[in-house]
């Protein structure tokens, strides 16, 4: 079986006619209160100027409210351990940490990705893949657009440089809102071209590797508007946890994608082959099921979206699990380096976090020397943007 997967590139190659002759780069992430204690994005993008890195992927975390039937009821932040509804005041902050963040990715000369994200802030907490909202309706007196998009643009219309390159997937892992209310996405859309007319921002939407729309079954005129979605966008986003077998090589990144892409026409949506492919987040927790530990690469390949933020818990404490580090991130540089022309990934962020980061960006002492100067050495021999 694991044979046939390390085909799959190869074949997967053969699908696209040509291979491309330049590799896509891989950048870290810049989590912006995804956690209570991720508040300073300045830290972060210091911290991935230092290691060489030209592009950085900020994570901007909105919380909500949900409701028993996964209902978004409100927008807000926590406050102290509790969750505060979103006021003026509470959304200008927001916004300057925003801005703070990119003006230090302007300072060093970096491009800047942005993923927008929802957590669940209140008393029901589930995945954002669950949350069911309207991104034009207003609940508890501000929509998605209001509380999350428009801090985004206005901070980067405040910072950024004409040289600056800039990409906004402005729904993350939010399958089941984008499929259930895709002509209020596509309105939106429409909105971010029309008032960043001038600036050079790409728009595109990104979904999970699986479960892409919330695990609801879309009717046929919501097939055709996700369809027109996903045909209006600049590129089209995926979150890259699959699951694998021993040993990691670049097949398997080859096969994540044409799983969601099957999967994506299962929903009845094709992506066009030529449209540009992000990774907006890809890693690898070293946990097992639950975040339970584990010393076994077997278990962890399982599910890689299992992973820790606490050092005492680290998961790649033994050799063979370090080692089993090396080879997940040697095999997605691969990839990165070997693809088709059609359905091709042009750009992949690290999940920058705790046990999934192996470069120390937001939290310390869970890096790798040798996986940061490969991926040095990877994105080095690209060319200049």
């Amino acid at each position: 079986m694991k044979g046939l997967r390390r085909l799959l590139l190869v074949l997967f190659s053969a699908a696209g006619m040509v291979v491309a002759a330049y590799g896509a780069p891989l950048h870290p992430s810049v989590l912006l209160f995804h956690k209570p204690h991720q508040t300073d994005g300045v830290a972060q993008v210091r911290r991935a100027a230092e290691l060489r890195s030209r592009c950085v992927n900020v994570v901007v975390t909105m919380l909500c409210e949900i409701d028993e039937d996964r209902q978004v009821v409100g927008y807000g932040v926590t406050r102290r351990g509790k969750f505060l509804p979103l006021n003026e005041q509470v959304l200008a902050e927001f916004q300057e940490a925003i801005r703070e963040t990119f003006a230090e990715a302007v300072a060093q000369d970096m491009d800047i990705a942005v993923l927008a994200h929802l957590n669940s802030g209140g008393k029901v907490h589930d995945w954002r893949n669950n949350f069911m909202f309207d991104p034009l309706v207003k609940y508890g007196g501000y929509n998605y657009q209001q509380a999350v998009i428009e801090p985004i643009t206005e901070a980067l219309a405040a910072t950024v440089k004409p040289s600056t390159q800039v990409e906004l997937a402005f729904a993350g892992e939010m399958g089941l809102s984008v499929f259930s209310y895709p002509e209020s996405y596509r309105k939106l859309l429409e909105s971010l071209r029309k008032k960043n007319r001038d600036a050079q921002m790409a728009l595109g939407v990104s979904l999970n590797f699986n479960n892409v729309s919330g695990e609801i079954e879309p009717m046929p005129a919501q097939q055709k508007s996700v369809q027109q979605l996903i045909d209006e966008c600049d590129f089209v986003g995926m979150s890259n946890y699959r699951w694998f077998e021993l040993p990691p090589d670049a097949g398997d990144f080859a096969n994540a994608v044409q799983q969601f892409l099957k999967e994506m026409q299962a929903h009845g949506v094709t992506v066009p082959d030529q449209m540009p492919l992000h990774f907006s987040e890809v890693g690898i927790g070293g946990c097992a099921e639950d975040g339970k530990h584990t010393e076994s690469p077997v278990v962890a390949a399982k599910t890689p979206w299992e992973g820790s933020d606490n050092i005492r818990k680290n998961p790649w404490k033994n050799l063979e699990m370090r080692s089993f580090r090396l080879e997940f991130h040697r095999a997605l540089l691969d990839f990165l380096n070997h693809q088709p022309t059609a359905h091709r990934v042009v750009k992949a962020f690290l999940w920058s976090e705790g046990s999934w980061d192996p470069m120390d960006i937001a939290e310390i002492g869970f890096a790798d020397a040798e996986i940061i100067s490969l991926i040095q050495q990877h994105n080095d021999g690209l060319p200049e943007r």
